[in-house]
């Protein structure tokens, strides 16, 4: 996200490494349990449920992600929250902290909103790889219910057609080998 600098994600000595989904910043769970300075790292998911029907959809879901744990890597389903998210739970903490934090999480939303407003709206240069996969899907699916359609109508183009789609077939199986074989959040062009 080129709104908020690499800098500006530092609380306190804390530096975040947030998941950027649609030019949102996300923190995991454990990052903000660490910032707000919790003993223990599922803190945050503890105060979560104490108070989940405060929460939106934009303001928390759940990732898998590939975890390097001192057995391997595992795979797992990990709570994170936006920037709105991770002010509620700030609001929520009683740590000695969570005062400070909540000034901190505000003023970087306060940038997002005046560089959004400053900024033009430009085309997205990235894309989750499952929404990647679902546009394919798509693409694949319809052409499975139209080709015989196409074939009596224009048994030319519908050849054409055919092989065209062929790549297509390809290229979303390459696609669904490099998702299932590491952690991708994001292609980039």
């Amino acid at each position: 996200m080129n709104i908020v600098a690499k800098t500006d994600l530092t609380f306190q000595n804390f530096t975040f490494n947030p998941i950027v989904e649609d030019g949102q910043l996300w923190f995991t769970s454990t990052e903000l349990a660490k910032a707000l300075g919790y003993s223990r790292t599922d803190n945050v998911n503890r105060v979560y449920s104490r108070n989940s029907d405060e929460f939106t959809s934009s303001m928390t879901t759940t990732v898998k992600m590939t975890l390097v744990r001192k057995t391997g890597e595992v795979d797992a389903m990990v709570r994170v929250f936006s920037l709105r998210g991770a002010h509620l739970i700030a609001m929520f903490s009683n740590t000695p902290v969570a005062k400070e934090f909540r000034k901190w999480v505000l003023d970087i939303l306060d940038k997002e909103v005046q560089e959004k407003q400053s900024l033009p709206v430009t085309r997205q240069k990235s894309v989750s790889v499952n929404v990647l996969l679902a546009r394919l899907n798509l693409i694949c699916d319809t052409w499975e219910l139209a080709k015989n359609d196409i074939a009596v109508f224009d048994p030319k183009m519908a050849s054409r057609l055919n092989s065209t789609m062929n790549m297509f077939w390809m290229y979303t199986a390459s696609m669904k080998k490099i998702a299932s074989k590491k952690q991708v959040r994001r292609l980039t062009q």
